[in-house]
């Protein structure tokens, strides 16, 4: 399960926040040593994704993200794998199509390999602004760490400078 710590940046429609917290490469080095994480939602390191709030966070508040494995790798697995399955039965249909082995047959397994990329990618967007299936890979709030901490200065809306790091 996927668990990381973020700072409610902006509240949305439906229940839903953004949500700026550190990549896991971020501070996956410095909690060994007992300091506990220095990259504060600062710099290239940080990222903003939309979370379901059954909590109730406010804009403002340290959270709990989560995101179960079943969730992340399936999600992770529809969005490599339908453009590269898109391209490959691009391809074979583009091949038959064309029906020709020469030249012919090699443009039209070509053309139907990008037909079938920008398929696989129309096909991710629309399931992206479906609701449904979009929350299902959406992390969720599973708990309100520190109330009122802040928004960290230069990400989302302004606010009073905060850090997560204590």
């Amino acid at each position: 399960m996927a668990e990381h710590i973020g700072i409610v940046i902006q509240m949305e429609e439906n229940g839903r926040v953004r949500v700026a917290a550190d990549r896991k490469g971020a501070c996956g080095g410095c909690d060994h040593r007992g300091g506990g994480c220095k990259s504060c939602l600062t710099g290239a390191h940080k990222m903003e994704s939309e979370a379901v709030n059954p909590v109730g966070a406010k804009v403002g508040d340290l959270v709990k993200l989560q995101l179960t494995t079943f969730n992340l790798y399936s999600g992770a697995a529809l969005l490599y794998l339908l453009p590269v399955l898109g391209a490959l039965a691009g391809a074979f249909l583009g091949d038959w199509a064309a029906g020709s082995d020469g030249a012919i047959g090699v443009i039209g397994a070509i053309s139907g390999t990008f037909l079938g990329v920008a398929i696989g990618y129309v096909l991710l967007i629309a399931i992206d602004r479906g609701q449904g299936l979009r929350c299902r890979w959406m992390p969720t709030i599973t708990k309100v760490v520190r109330p009122g901490v802040g928004v960290p200065s230069g990400i989302g809306s302004p606010g009073p400078a905060a850090s997560c790091c204590g």
